[in-house]
């Protein structure tokens, strides 16, 4: 009976530690991907996206550069994942101006994000994944 226990502890401790090194790298491929924007939080107010916000959208591909349409606007660089602040930072290509999101949640099609600038208002972002292949 002994060496079946010590068998199920071992089968145990590999698999928490491969659920650990799994979701380490999990993020990051979840992230690489198009999220158009659902609504906003303010202050906890929901506001669904307007005539404006509704073809906005996020899309962080594989090999680490990002297009952004805000309002109409499209911004482009490079973005990276910081997997222990769990935020995602944004380099512009045309200021070399820096950005970070915090993640607040990312669970199957679902992205929810906060700028961390953001002091005076509780501002939360929700997105949904785009079908894949992503086209906007």
């Amino acid at each position: 009976m002994r060496p079946f226990l010590s068998i199920i502890k071992i089968l145990i401790c590999a698999l928490l530690y491969s659920g650990f090194a799994f979701s380490q790298q999990h993020s990051e491929k979840l992230l690489a991907r198009t999220w158009k924007i659902d609504k906003l939080s303010i202050s906890g107010m929901i506001i669904k996206a307007d005539k404006k916000q509704r073809g906005d959208y996020l899309d962080l591909n594989t090999d680490a550069t990002f297009t952004r349409v805000d309002e109409g606007i499209h911004y482009k660089g490079t973005w990276t994942w910081e997997k222990e602040q769990q935020r995602i930072k944004l380099v512009y290509q045309e200021n070399q101006q820096k950005v970070f999101f915090k993640v607040k949640k990312i669970e199957g099609n679902q992205l929810i994000l906060k700028m961390e600038e953001d002091w005076k208002n509780e501002m939360l972002m929700y997105f949904s994944a785009a079908k894949f292949p992503c086209s906007i």
